[in-house]
């Protein structure tokens, strides 16, 4: 299977907990357990190019990359844990939404194409911290900047 697979048929299920017991029923390779909330998020039908393809590109701990090919419409479940606070998933750099999968993996409804799709771990707290980091470092460049030009002006009038 490797960390990443297509699956043909969801299994939904109403909770985590029904989820966990139902994990070890049914086929991983070929199947699913979703809760009941992401299915409206599946297409109607998916699983029927045999030939779709999807790899890892590229692997760092925040920011994985997978190339996608596929005629048609396709559910992948992905070898890593779901976790929603702050890893976000995109198609070609535009955010779409992922969902639990098999009680804690990660899985993705994805349109027919050929494209890359990412998953990148951006917390808000930080780019809150970066956002507050960089404002910092602009409002100390100009305090310096400031005292510089201030300590200019007094030594322009005293040489006058």
């Amino acid at each position: 299977n490797g960390t990443q697979w297509f699956v043909r048929k969801a299994v939904p299920v109403a909770n985590s907990s029904e989820a966990l017991h139902k994990v070890g029923q049914i086929d991983t390779k070929h199947e699913f357990i979703v809760e009941n909330s992401a299915v409206a998020s599946l297409p109607a039908s998916f699983g029927k190019d045999t030939t779709a393809t999807i790899s890892l590109k590229k692997y760092e701990p925040n920011h994985l990359v997978y190339t996608y090919k596929s005629a048609s419409d396709q559910v992948a479940v992905f070898s890593e844990i779901y976790y929603d606070k702050g890893w976000n998933a995109y198609v070609n750099g535009a955010k779409v939404p992922y969902f639990k999968a098999d009680y804690l993996l990660r899985g993705i409804a994805l349109k027919p194409g050929q494209y890359d799709i990412e998953f990148k771990f951006e917390p808000t707290s930080y780019s809150t911290g970066n956002t507050i980091s960089y404002g910092s470092s602009i409002l100390l460049i100009l305090i310096i900047l400031g005292g510089g030009f201030v300590a200019w002006k007094k030594r322009s009038k005293t040489e006058a």
